[in-house]
């Protein structure tokens, strides 16, 4: 009967095992980064897909109405042309603006069409009932808060930041194959009836290896090469990402200022279309419409 247990320790290996972690925990890091980002662009795809579905159904209940007044326009344009009190054209210009309106109505309904079907794909379902919320999301203060939170939450400055990190942290482990590197080997054997009945011997050994590379044929080097240039790219594609996000924040700002500005001009036409509109109906029970 024989038997024999060795341990293997290394004691110093040009920090490769370290930097080795280094880089295997940066990319579980960088890893849980795309996965947020996934997750915040489908959450965004599907708010997005929810406020064209909202906007449609406005666009059409608007739309639907304005058939309903125009129906009733050109009823009126039929009625005074047959009293003598318009002419062919008056009819025709009513018949027209109505048409093109159930042209609008019938745009509306097959853009809603297609909106309830992109969220019923993100959805997993169709929109039932729609609403928007009492108040909007909070907004930072100006275009420097915007790229200052853009530029320290985004997960995939996180991922690209961690991306460089790992890459590092392989450029230095591919940097330690170049260190010498001591290790300790413990070794215990026994051995029981080798050579005669009721033989019995028993071998403990320590001993400390220290190996350095002398000619590695140019392995190491060209690791090392291709390590250096991964950590180049990986720097520059964060430098990449980093200008890409100020563009977008920069653009969508733009955008959403403009968003307010023509809301805001939305609201003063709508108050001047009212007023207009009351005035026309003063003017008509006094007999002047």
């Amino acid at each position: 009967h024989q038997a024999e247990l060795s341990i293997t320790q290394p004691v110093f290996t040009g920090f490769r095992i370290l930097n080795g972690i280094r880089e295997a925990e940066a990319s579980v890091a960088g890893a849980q980064a795309r996965l947020e980002r996934s997750r915040q662009l489908y959450a965004f795809q599907l708010v997005d897909a929810y406020l064209k579905v909202v906007s449609a159904e406005a666009e059409i209940e608007a739309v639907r109405k304005s058939v309903e007044s125009l129906t009733q326009a050109a009823r009126a344009a039929q009625v005074g042309f047959k009293a003598g009190q318009s002419t062919r054209t008056d009819v025709a210009i009513a018949q027209s603006r109505l048409s093109a309106v159930e042209a609008q109505l019938a745009a509306a309904q097959a853009q809603a069409i297609s909106a309830r079907q992109t969220f019923a794909v993100l959805g997993g379902e169709d929109v039932v009932e729609f609403s928007l919320p009492d108040r909007g999301l909070d907004v930072p203060s100006d275009i420097d808060a915007a790229l200052a939170l853009a530029l320290t939450s985004l997960p995939e400055l996180r991922a690209a930041a961690l991306d460089r990190k790992a890459r590092d942290a392989a450029l230095k482990g591919a940097r330690a194959g170049r260190s010498p590197q001591v290790q300790v080997r413990g070794a215990a054997s026994y051995a029981e009836g080798q050579f005669f009945e009721n033989d019995m011997s028993e071998n403990y050994s320590v001993a400390a290896e220290l190996s350095v590379p002398l000619f590695e044929g140019g392995a190491i080097r060209s690791r090392v090469r291709q390590a250096r240039a991964e950590e180049r790219a990986a720097r520059f594609a964060e430098t990449d990402i980093q200008r890409q996000v100020t563009a977008n924040v920069r653009s969508a700002w733009s955008s959403y200022r403009a968003a307010e500005q023509s809301a805001l001009a939305a609201t003063k036409g709508l108050e001047a279309a009212e007023l207009a509109w009351r005035g026309v109906q003063l003017e008509r029970e006094v007999g002047q419409r």
